[in-house]
């Protein structure tokens, strides 16, 4: 019991994380509405075209690292 931090994502939306007070007993019920996540799409390429297996790196604007992931 007491205030703890809800953290919710989905795939293709943006986190998010909330307080939430629990009581004692019973059940809490929250909602928790989600805001559409952006993409970003492209090609790594190299002299001979696409490159496989280049690790992306998405950084906020405070040096956060918000994503990664490899071209396949």
């Amino acid at each position: 019991p007491g205030q703890v931090t809800v953290a919710v994502n989905a795939s293709g939306h943006r986190p998010a994380a909330l307080p939430v007070e629990i009581a004692g007993t019973g059940v809490t019920r929250i909602e928790v509405a989600l805001q559409s996540g952006a993409q970003v799409q492209g090609v790594v390429r190299a002299a001979g075209g696409p490159l496989r297996d280049a690790r992306v790196t998405l950084v906020d604007a405070a040096g956060n690292v918000v994503g990664t992931t490899t071209t396949g």
